[in-house]
């Protein structure tokens, strides 16, 4: 069990490394849900709006609003 725990610190201490603040932790999720730029799930569009409103980034597609 101790083994377990330690592999789980050493990932941690990874992570913290990787993304040392909250946006840098957003940007990779952003470029890993679209590695080519936005694209809406519903229709295809490739522009967004970022809601500013939100605490976490959000975005809204500026063709169907999805």
């Amino acid at each position: 069990m101790v083994h377990v725990a330690k592999k789980e610190a050493l990932i941690l201490i990874q992570f913290q490394k990787a993304f040392q603040t909250e946006e840098a932790c957003h940007e990779h999720l952003y470029k890993i849900k679209w590695p080519d730029g936005f694209c809406c799930p519903r229709c295809s569009g490739r522009k967004a709006y970022e809601v500013t409103t939100r605490r976490r980034p959000l975005y809204e597609c500026v063709q169907c609003g999805h």
